[in-house]
């Protein structure tokens, strides 16, 4: 069966990209640039042109791979070259995500995050990897290193995440070899003004700056949560609670500093009635405490993953277990954590639009605001015994009810 040719429409910048010769490139762009889709078609063309040839799609972890890469692979190698499962290419997923194309070549997905296996094994002759800046440095570098037979390329799309390891390597050592493509929202016609309105209202300045105008910035610097002001964030919360309002209890496990967040969502605002911080006590307490608190009102429980399986201190229930045993069956709600540089894009926008009141008694939420702060190596939070959980329980609430993402939008037109 003959593939039927197509002509794809891409902006000038996918274009540029695609077009590289040079052996490493790098798409830098903010959300909607189209970063995504035009590394799936370069990876799909590239092994498609060289017979019999063994290729890489990586992606940050498992989820982004799945959800994110893999499916805009799939749609570029369907709807754009107009590919058939098993006539122009098998997909298998077990033991692990691998493309064979009738021309004998492989591509071989995975994800950043399992480095010590996935990138020890044979020579690849290409690859492509998603989100770059938010891998780590050891398996940017342990993928690179697999690539050492023809025809030797790379190519890496991803958001701008400040001065790390991917500024160095391509900004500091840029050579007619090592090219950088940088593209904003704006570059992608298919955009409407509208959209991108609606995600500047969205983010702060500094935070539009970094993800949709794909600038590096030196944002991961000094305060975590930059954005909090007491004069503008803390008020009377106590007062805004009505009965008809849903009270949430957001909460970070752990035994030494046991935090937890009262909120609710009213007109828009996040309301933070108050905490509970527990010192060496387990999940029954904290849930008694919560009974004891509001003995005629129903609280919903949402913890981080951990309260999924992470057992309390009678080692056989866990910790969503032991709330319903106390506060009753329906009490909890279950919740993924989204990654943690989500979580504070999330609540430094909130707080900049001030869409957030924090009752005066959340001591040790103002504190972990006002003094959490990055580490010299701008990636990770200086974590101490006391500081972060209280403010991790409170941005699961913001991310809960008002998150700020990334969104996926349609970026190109393509003709048929």
């Amino acid at each position: 069966m003959e593939q039927k040719k197509k002509t794809i429409e891409l902006f000038q910048k996918q274009l540029d990209f695609i077009s590289l010769q040079c052996r490493e490139g790098l798409f830098d762009g903010g959300i909607g640039s189209g970063k995504t889709k035009v590394g799936a078609l370069w990876l799909a063309t590239m092994a498609n042109n060289y017979p019999k040839t063994r290729w890489m799609m990586v992606a940050r972890d498992s989820n982004q791979l799945r959800n994110a890469t893999d499916y805009e692979f799939r749609t570029v190698i369907t709807e754009w070259l107009g590919w058939v499962e098993d006539v122009h290419y098998t997909r298998k997923i077990s033991p692990q995500l691998e493309y064979t194309l009738r021309n004998g070549s492989t591509i071989i997905g995975a994800g950043a995050h399992n480095y010590d296996s996935v990138f020890r094994g044979p020579s690849i002759s290409g690859l492509l990897g998603d989100e770059v800046d938010f891998w780590k440095e050891e398996a940017y570098l342990a993928a690179k290193g697999r690539v050492r037979v023809y025809p030797e390329f790379i190519r890496f799309v991803s958001s701008p995440k400040g001065y790390n390891f991917v500024w160095s390597d391509f900004y500091q050592n840029k050579s007619d070899n090592r090219v950088v493509i940088n593209a904003t929202a704006y570059d992608n016609p298919t955009l409407s003004s509208a959209y991108i309105e609606s995600l500047k209202a969205s983010y702060s300045p500094r935070l539009f700056e970094q993800e949709v105008m794909g600038k590096r910035l030196r944002i991961n610097v000094g305060s975590v949560y930059s954005e909090f002001d007491r004069d503008k964030h803390l008020g009377e919360c106590k007062s805004m609670l009505e009965d008809s309002d849903q009270l949430y209890f957001f909460t970070d496990y752990n035994i030494a500093n046991y935090c937890g967040i009262y909120m609710f969502f009213k007109n828009g605002i996040v309301y933070a009635w108050g905490e509970e911080h527990l010192q060496y006590k387990g999940t029954r307490e904290m849930a008694e405490r919560i009974a004891m608190k509001f003995p005629n009102r129903q609280v919903i429980v949402i913890g981080d993953s951990a309260g999924n399986n992470k057992k309390g201190t009678d080692v056989v229930k866990t910790n969503y277990q032991l709330f319903e045993e106390v506060l009753g069956r329906g009490s909890t709600q279950k919740f993924t954590n989204p990654p943690v540089q989500s979580r504070i894009i999330s609540a430094n926008s909130n707080l900049y639009h001030r869409k957030v009141v924090i009752d005066i008694s959340c001591t040790t939420l103002i504190k972990d605001l006002e003094l959490l702060s990055w580490k010299e190596n701008g990636v990770d939070i200086e974590k101490t015994i006391d500081l972060s959980h209280a403010s991790d329980a409170y941005t699961y609430g913001l991310y809960f009810f008002i998150p700020v993402k990334r969104e996926r939008k349609a970026s190109r037109t393509y003709t048929l």
